[in-house]
């Protein structure tokens, strides 16, 4: 573990074996201890998970954001890989990547003068699963259709916040997430006053809560009344531009740079055009 965490290099075993000095060793046992899945992984990241919860205050909701990143990988045999879009990649071409897909979940943690850091409680291999060919049987294509609902990413993140509203035993927590995120399967698994946060489409369809569920036989009702497009309501309520301060620690990203404008001469704030 100290290893992992204090190798100046690549983050691989080789690599934390001979920063803590055991290059000369036999590197079986540790290799056997990775391969063999011998590591409790769900058990670490609750401990992390208690201790950010501790941090915070009881009566405060917690802040949790969801996305999911590439592993670049060179094997061909390395389990769950395979050719996926490079989101690095340049805008005048698509460029594929062999890598690997997790979903992470992170907890907001309070720091000095406003700022926050994000504590990964939640790193979760999310392959999609081999595609079988034209020629192959019904019931294997059968199977890859009920794999391919089962391990896309809305059905794990559904899965994880379900587990992790469980384990915060009804603290309120805000889940901010992108557009591939913000869908029904997420949503519809929040509980209690829980709040999912996510970027939507301005042509979106919207509709209320049902007012009256139906006792008898039947669906359940999950959409009311129509509402308005948040560009109908953009309109209607004539919003145009506003600013708002926010903080930020790190690079920000080129992509980002022609929407924000320096507001004050600290380097940590910044005006943001929405």
């Amino acid at each position: 573990m100290i290893g992992i965490l204090l190798n100046m290099g690549r983050h691989t075993v080789s690599r934390a074996i001979e920063t803590i000095g055991n290059a000369q060793q036999d590197w079986s046992a540790v290799y056997r201890l990775f391969e063999r899945d011998r590591v409790d992984l769900e058990y670490i990241q609750g401990v992390i998970r208690r201790h950010v919860q501790k941090a915070n205050a009881p009566e405060e909701p917690l802040i949790a954001f969801i996305d999911d990143t590439l592993l670049k990988k060179q094997g061909r045999k390395v389990h769950g890989t395979s050719w996926k879009l490079d989101p690095l990649g340049p805008k005048f071409t698509d460029n594929f990547i062999w890598a690997q897909r997790y979903m992470q979940i992170s907890l907001a943690q309070k720091q000095a003068e406003g700022h926050c850091r994000g504590v990964p409680i939640l790193f979760q291999h999310c392959p999609v699963p081999r595609k079988p060919k034209k020629t192959a049987s019904p019931e294997l294509w059968n199977e890859y259709n009920l794999l391919q609902k089962k391990m896309c990413l809305p059905q794990k993140a559904s899965e994880a916040i379900q587990k992790l509203q469980n384990d915060l035993n009804g603290q309120k927590i805000i889940i901010v997430g992108d557009g591939g995120y913000t869908n029904k399967s997420v949503c519809r698994s929040l509980t209690g006053n829980n709040i999912y946060l996510g970027r939507l489409r301005k042509n979106a369809n919207l509709f209320a809560p049902p007012n009256k569920q139906n006792t008898g036989k039947g669906r359940k009702k999950f959409y009311g009344e129509a509402l308005p497009s948040p560009e109908e309501i953009r309109k209607k309520m004539k919003i145009g531009p506003k600013s708002s301060h926010i903080r930020e620690t790190g690079r920000i990203p080129s992509e980002y740079c022609r929407w924000i404008t320096c507001g004050v001469k600290s380097p940590a704030i910044r005006t943001l055009k929405y």
